[in-house]
């Protein structure tokens, strides 16, 4: 038996170990725990690690569109020690404090969420409650349910929790939807996530607790997330339902559906030689073969090919089979029907060009190797598809996502996709060596074009691809301006790396920069630029617009703006309040903590001259939305304690049950409205908030 040390043994043994070693057992432990733990053990290891591990790690870099999620093991100690005060908040911009907060809903730690939104200075948006159902935090889900929380009216949160397989989180979020308008969706979106990630026992829960009917996208997301057997068996469950709900109505079988039905059972899935379930296939053949281009192998995309006797079998659409009474209405009908046939090929080819698998050139040959000169010269080169607007937009984004991009351009030009400006344009959202190629054909010249500068930070290649991008353009003799950056930032923000290189390779100021200049400003303000950014903007003689910092930035931005145009006064202290129109921005974005600064320094216009009514207020508002209506009372409240400052005594206590009263009895009513109103009208109609949102309006009223 050998010996084990005690805990003393093993303290003696670690403090005699050289500071080599102990920074090399470190590297085997988590940053985090590094930070929290290791470092702590006792002086000397505190000494060897002096020079690392000083930075913790709260998130994941994060890609605009998906959810916020935070790292473990989270530095729950540290992180309530440092972002439970109010001044750590003060430098943040208002992407930074909302990340913040989804960060600490997705770390499944109570009072690190705690205090993000007792700090955070921001409306409670649905993105809090997406990072928390994506972490599989039921308790994190329930605390933002009770604060009444926003849910997004794309189900986003629905979605995250199938996709990561958090049943009890799902069953959660499906009790606090029960009964309303929205709970079909819900199911739908829920089914959607369960299906791109293969969890089918969430979609059999979702049949058996909810009575889900299983529809032909559940399908298409199992083969799009390249789950084959789980598509299989959905795509045969879902035949057999067609077929049962055919066979309820009165069905009439075509030739054309009885190939197909012939071609699927000799492929072995099992289906019956029936026409309901024919004609459905016919129906989803185009989307379900571009779904299983997009995310299965090139076997499974050849054996469903394979099930039919022609390129496409011989199915055209339903709407496409009229009663021919002429033979000028046959030819347009077949005219139609051979658009629709180079629409969906290219379509198909554009998803295997786009698709995450390896085999993805794998796939595009074999598609066109098939289809056979004819399908192949009108797919890719159709002069009368080259008239249309849409043209070429099937492939604009194929693989653009992908970090094989450059391969992938290659391949498509050589199989004879054209390459052209959108395309360039793509290019141009982070893949350098994807763009030098397209420089190289001949195809993009950057000295002669001020247009393609990338007009998105949500680029292929992050923001180091991005930069990789400008780099690449500003060597091939692309004149970097202002005006471009105004431009190319206008509709999209920039992240600050991005913003500070394009800055700092800006040529010379001429008569006409600081307009430019003070554009990119008011844009790089708005989306929440770093009080650096700002400051280098201003050095580049930007004006200040202290509205546009207070719709995007934080409280010390704020202050330094302010600051900058007390100066330019000549010192006096600022006193013009912002414009009603400006303040309905800074509200819009929902940036309490900033308004908070403003109203503070008097910079608000009246209450009256800029807040919107009660009734405008819950007009239109949505589960999604609720958080403009919690904003609206609590500026409600804070402009009743500045006119009654004694807070407590009984008038301000009777004032606060009165606007909360009045809340709930209008969403109450509104409620009703919408309820009484015709689906149709239900999108302009009055409000549609769930019952978690009113049960809290409830509860502050009853404070």
């Amino acid at each position: 038996m050998g010996e084990t040390l005690s805990d003393d043994g093993f303290a003696v043994q670690w403090e005699r170990l050289p500071h080599a070693i102990k920074r090399e057992v470190a590297g085997f432990v988590h940053p985090n725990e590094v930070a929290e733990n290791v470092k702590l053990i006792d002086r000397d290891t505190a000494a060897a690690l002096r020079n690392n591990y000083n930075t913790l790690i709260l998130g994941y870099e994060h890609v605009i569109g998906e959810t916020h999620r935070a790292v473990q093991p989270w530095p729950a100690r540290a992180f309530v020690d440092h972002w439970g005060r109010p001044e750590p908040w003060r430098g943040l911009s208002l992407h930074m404090r909302r990340r913040l907060l989804c960060l600490a809903a997705s770390s499944g730690h109570a009072d690190s969420l705690d205090v993000a939104l007792q700090h955070c200075g921001c409306g409670l948006q649905e993105e809090v409650l997406t990072s928390a159902a994506a972490s599989g935090s039921v308790a994190a889900c329930e605390r933002l349910l009770q604060e009444g929380c926003s849910i997004s009216c794309r189900h986003s949160a629905f979605i995250v929790a199938a996709e990561n397989d958090h049943l009890p989180v799902l069953q959660l979020l499906l009790e606090t939807v029960a009964g309303s308008h929205d709970m079909q969706g819900c199911l739908t979106a829920a089914a959607t996530g369960a299906c791109m990630q293969g969890h089918g026992h969430i979609l059999a829960w979702l049949q058996r607790a909810h009575g889900y009917r299983l529809a032909s996208k559940d399908v298409r997301a199992a083969a799009t997330g390249g789950n084959v057997d789980l598509m299989e068996q959905l795509l045969q469950q879902w035949l057999e339902e067609s077929e049962s709900q055919a066979e309820a109505a009165e069905a009439e079988a075509g030739a054309a559906a009885g190939d197909v039905a012939a071609g699927v059972a000799a492929g072995g899935l099992g289906v019956a030689d029936t026409p309901g379930a024919a004609r459905a296939l016919q129906k989803e053949l185009p989307r379900l073969l571009k779904a299983i281009a997009r995310g299965c192998p090139v076997e499974v995309l050849q054996r469903y090919c394979d099930m039919l006797d022609t390129p496409w079998g011989s199915w055209w659409p339903e709407q496409l089979q009229p009663a021919w009474a002429s033979e000028e209405e046959e030819e347009e009908a077949e005219e139609a029907c051979a658009m629709f046939e180079i629409s969906v090929a290219r379509d198909i080819l554009a998803a295997a060009a786009d698709s995450g698998t390896p085999c993805w050139a794998a796939k595009m040959d074999f598609l066109l190797s098939r289809w056979g000169p004819r399908l192949v010269r009108e797919a890719l080169h159709g002069e009368w598809l080259s008239e249309t607007d849409d043209y070429d937009s099937c492939f604009e984004d194929a693989g653009v996502s992908q970090p094989d991009y450059a391969l992938r351009l290659r391949h498509m030009h050589a199989i004879g996709i054209p390459l052209d400006n959108n395309i360039t344009l793509d290019c141009a959202r982070g893949n350098a060596d994807a763009l030098a190629y397209l420089v190289e054909c001949g195809v993009y010249d950057p000295s002669a074009d001020v247009v393609h500068v990338p007009h998105s930070s949500i680029s292929c290649g992050g923001i180091d691809g991005l930069i990789g991008v400008l780099q690449l353009m500003h060597e091939r003799g692309m004149a970097i301006t202002p005006k471009m950056l105004a431009q190319a930032t206008y509709y999209r923000s920039w992240p600050d790396k991005a913003l500070l290189w394009f800055e700092a390779h800006a040529g010379d100021p001429g008569e006409d920069m600081q307009q430019w200049w003070s554009k990119v400003f008011w844009r790089a303000a708005r989306d929440g630029a770093s009080l650096l950014v700002l400051q280098k903007l201003r050095a580049r003689g930007a004006a200040i617009d202290l509205a546009a910092v207070a719709v995007g930035g934080s409280e010390e931005g704020l202050e330094w703006a302010a600051a900058q145009l007390e100066a330019e006064m000549g010192g006096g202290v600022l006193q013009q309040a912002l414009g009603a129109l400006e303040v309905e921005g800074v509200f819009d974005a929902g940036n309490t903590a900033t308004l908070a600064w403003l109203r503070n320094k008097r910079l608000l216009p009246p209450l009256a001259d800029w807040l919107p009514g009660l009734e405008k207020v819950t007009r239109g508002l949505t589960s999604e939305t609720f958080w403009r209506m919690q904003l609206w009372v609590q500026l409600q409240l804070q402009h009743q304690e500045q006119a009654q400052p004694a807070a407590g005594t009984p008038d301000t206590a009777a004032g606060k049950r009165a606007v909360w009263g009045t809340v709930e009895v209008e969403l109450r009513r509104a409620a009703e409205e919408f309820t009484r109103a015709p689906k149709v009208l239900h999108t302009a109609s009055s409000a549609r908030v769930l019952p978690h949102q009113l049960n809290w309006v409830m509860r502050q009223a009853d404070c």
